[in-house]
């Protein structure tokens, strides 16, 4: 394994969704911040998120509330450098100032902390996917995205970990014709992509903070332009069929106005652990309603709200696996913390 950091953080900004997609994600969000303001405490910004809007969020949220088009075009080509994507990917809450400051040097250190991101995800996805080619990880890099050389081949943060969960959600789904994923959580939309790049016939149906949800859209319709990806406000989600859309893209509170059984699978990666406890046992409550065959997540052990408490629904589901996961491990704590857990229909 040759790895290869010497261009990791050279520019690959590159044009993304049109400035009317946009247009779009402003109106969608505009109508969920409305909502979102009268809905239940547990659909608010909590724990981990916290400081993370008090120091990161504020630009974007005024261009988002403001309609500002232009400002909001120059944020998301760059989402990767911009503190918006803060906690979204794999650089720590100091990214911008330490790695993507023009004109200044990275420490050495700095360096080293990415260095071993890189070295970890790509271990985990030669050890976890044989005869499986690197080819597979390529994506374009909208957001102006950063990554590394892995022998010969150019990789964007966080590609590996995307497609080896994408690929075993396909795994679960590949007798089902026309699969419906949900995700609660779905990030800048990194599994989406490999998801909807590589799922015949699939419908992806996401739920994220509003803020989160129209990166988000913003990722997939760039990557996407023809594919039909409805938001928040297009679409009556009590009497909507999935299979007319590619994706629907929501703000979290909408989980509410999901039907029953509407998706073969759910999947969360880390985020239900970092709420607090209402919020938590309400998303749980919610995905076993919504989820007609599997649950697959990810998330802490040894958190304040441990993955082994989560309230699932045990009349409806059973337990089918649960294993740590490598992927993410400090390697100063023998203790591992991530773990998966999968839940099939009884």
């Amino acid at each position: 394994m040759i790895l290869d950091i010497s261009k990791s953080f050279k520019d690959n900004l590159i044009p993304g969704a049109s400035k009317a997609q946009i247009g779009r994600i402003v109106d969608a969000y505009k109508k969920s911040k409305t909502e979102q303001n009268i809905s239940a405490s547990y659909y608010q910004v909590s724990r981990e998120w916290l400081p993370i809007y008090a120091g990161f969020m504020g630009e974007v949220m005024a261009a988002l509330q403001s309609g500002d088009i232009d400002s909001l075009t120059r944020m998301y080509e760059n989402f990767f450098r911009e503190k918006l994507s803060t906690g979204l990917h794999g650089l720590h809450f100091e990214m911008v100032e330490k790695y993507m400051t023009p004109g200044r040097e990275i420490a050495a250190s700095d360096l080293k902390a990415a260095m071993d991101i890189f070295q970890l995800y790509a271990k985990m996805f030669l050890i976890s996917n044989r005869n499986v080619s690197l080819d597979v990880l390529r994506r374009p890099p909208f957001g102006n995205a950063y990554g590394y050389n892995l022998d010969g081949t150019t990789l964007y943060i966080g590609a590996e970990y995307h497609y080896h969960y994408s690929a075993l959600i396909q795994r679960f789904l590949k007798k089902i014709e026309k699969p419906i994923v949900f995700e609660l959580g779905g990030g800048f939309g990194g599994m989406a992509y490999y998801l909807m790049r590589d799922t015949v016939g699939l419908t992806y149906i996401a739920a994220d903070l509003p803020e989160n949800a129209a990166l988000q859209a913003y990722y997939l319709m760039s990557h996407f332009p023809s594919k039909k990806i409805a938001l928040y406000g297009e679409i009556d989600l009590e009497d909507f069929h999935p299979h007319d859309y590619d994706a629907v893209i929501l703000p979290n509170f909408a989980i509410d106005s999901l039907n029953e059984d509407v998706a073969h699978l759910s999947f969360n990666s880390y985020s239900l652990a970092e709420m607090d406890v209402e919020s938590v046992n309400n998303y749980i409550v919610k995905i076993c309603n919504i989820t007609s065959l599997y649950f697959y997540h990810l998330n802490h052990v040894f958190w304040p709200v441990s993955a082994d408490n989560f309230p699932i629904d045990y009349d409806k589901f059973e337990l089918h696996l649960r294993f740590p996961t490598m992927w993410g491990r400090d390697p100063r704590n023998c203790q591992i913390d991530h773990h998966e857990y999968v839940y099939m229909r009884k």
